[in-house]
C-alpha cells in the first residue's frame, strides 16, 4: 500500500471479515483488489487527515459497500466454486505472485482515489500505468492456466509475431483468448457525453473521429443521445493507447488532439476513465476466474 494511504474497513471494528477476507495481516492481495473494485474499502489519506470512501462497484454488480466475501465469490463464480474453495484459492494464488499483486493493488489505489476526487486526467495516467504493468503479466498468467502444453505453446507463439512489438501489442493479441472464456468479447463500452454543451460535443467528436478512430477498429459513433461512441472489449487497449498518444505524446507532424480546442484533457478523460476502469475490473475478474479454475 502506498505510504500516504492506508486501507480501512467501512464498518470500523464491527463485523470484521474473517481471515483472509479482511485487510493487511487479515487479508490477501487478490481479494483486497476485488474489494477495491467492488467498493468495500475506505482509504485514509495521512497527508490530509481525511477518509476516502471507495463505494463504487466497478464491476457494476448489484452490490456495494459489502465486505461479505460470499457476495464477491458469487459475482465471479456463481455456483462454480464454494467459499472454502475460494478461500483456498486466494491464499495460494496471492502467495505465488505476492509482489505482482501487491504492486498492482498500489497502482489501483492511486487510480481510484483520483477518480473519486474527480481528477480524471490523473486517474487516466495512473490507469495507463496499470495497463502497461499488466500487459505481459496477464497473458503469462493466462498461459499458466492451460493444462494442455501444446495449447499453451501455441498461445504464446501467437503473441510474438514481431520481435519488435511492444508489451501492449502482446496484450492486445492475448485479449481475444482471455475474453472468449466468458464471452467478454461481446461486451460493448459506452462513452458518455452527458451534461456537455453541444458545441463542445461536436468538437470532441471531430477530434476523436479524425485522430483516434483510425487506430481503433470498432469505434462506432452515435448520431444523437448521451453516448458519443462505443468500443468492444477487445479493442479497448487500442483506444486507450491511441487517446494517450494523441493527447500526451506530442509529435510534430502527427495528428495530435488539440487540447486547447476542447478545453483541456479532462474533457476526454472524464468520458474515458469510467469505462476504462470497468474494462480493467472485468479483465482482472476474468484472470482471477481462470487462475481459480486451474487450482480447484
Amino acid at each position: 500500500m502506498a505510504v500516504r494511504y492506508t486501507m480501512r474497513e467501512p464498518g470500523g471494528d464491527h463485523d470484521l471479515p474473517d481471515k483472509p477476507f479482511g485487510l493487511y495481516s487479515e487479508g490477501v492481495a487478490i481479494h483486497e483488489i476485488l474489494r477495491l473494485l467492488t467498493g468495500s474499502i475506505n482509504l485514509f489519506d495521512k497527508q490530509h487527515d481525511s477518509l476516502i470512501e471507495l463505494d463504487e462497484n466497478e464491476l457494476r454488480a448489484d452490490f456495494t459497500r459489502a465486505s461479505d466475501p460470499e457476495l464477491i465469490r458469487a459475482a465471479l463464480f456463481s455456483d462454480e466454486i464454494n467459499l472454502d474453495e475460494y478461500r483456498h484459492f486466494v491464499i495460494s494464488a496471492s502467495a505465488e505472485n505476492k509482489v505482482f499483486f501487491t504492486q498492482l493493488q498500489n497502482e489501483l489505489v492511486l487510480c481510484l482515489i483520483s477518480k473519486k476526487r474527480g481528477n480524471s486526467t490523473e486517474a487516466f495516467l495512473y490507469l495507463y500505468r496499470i495497463l502497461e504493468f499488466i500487459s505481459l503479466a496477464f497473458p503469462m498468467l493466462y498461459a499458466s492456466t492451460q493444462r494442455n502444453f501444446k495449447r499453451s505453446h501455441d498461445f504464446l507463439k501467437s503473441l510474438l509475431e514481431n520481435e519488435r512489438d511492444g508489451d501492449l501489442k502482446i496484450l492486445s493479441r492475448a485479449l481475444p483468448f482471455i475474453a472468449s472464456q466468458n464471452e467478454l468479447n461481446l461486451v460493448k463500452f459506452d462513452f458518455s457525453i452527458s451534461g456537455l454543451e453541444i458545441p463542445l460535443v461536436k468538437e470532441i467528436k471531430k477530434q476523436l473521429e479524425s485522430k483516434v478512430r483510425p487506430q481503433v477498429k470498432d469505434m462506432e459513433f452515435e448520431q444523437e443521445g448521451d453516448i458519443l461512441f462505443r468500443v468492444g472489449y477487445n479493442n479497448i487497449p487500442s483506444l486507450f493507447v491511441s487517446v494517450r498518444n494523441r493527447m500526451f505524446h506530442y509529435k510534430i507532424g502527427e495528428p495530435n488532439i488539440d487540447l486547447g480546442d476542447i478545453g483541456a484533457a479532462d474533457r476526454i478523460c472524464d468520458m474515458c476513465v469510467p469505462e476504462l476502469i470497468r474494462w480493467f475490473a472485468l479483465t482482472f475478474a476474468e484472470v482471477v476466474r481462470l487462475l481459480a479454475r486451474q487450482q480447484i
